[in-house]
């Protein structure tokens, strides 16, 4: 009779207990990786909600901007009109020095 188990009893034991241990690991690392998995899918997804959003609102703005905004030839129009009104109101300033020094 022999006392204790024998080897052979407690390599299979341990072998099966290193077993379920790597199976135990494996399956917390998959639920991991799918959870990490789906939390960069709601991201990814937040983010493409986001770009979405930002497209549209560029889209409005650059609408807005062409019905509202004076075009670069109107800026160009109008800013030939100021210096035009300028330039003719320095000439009637410097018509009212010229009189003014020969009267005096």
């Amino acid at each position: 009779m022999t006392d204790g188990l024998p080897w052979q009893i407690i390599t299979a034991v341990g072998t099966i207990f290193t077993m379920l241990v790597v199976i135990v690991g494996a399956a917390v690392g998959y639920g991991r990786l799918r959870s990490s998995h789906e939390t960069t899918k709601k991201t990814a997804e937040s983010a493409k909600d986001k770009v979405d959003r930002l497209e549209n609102d560029l889209s409005t703005f650059r609408e807005k901007a062409a019905r509202e905004f004076a075009s670069v030839s109107t800026l160009e129009k109008v800013e030939e009109r100021v210096i035009g009104a300028i330039d003719r109101l320095a000439d009637r300033l410097d018509r009212l020095f010229e009189i003014r020094d020969k009267d005096s």
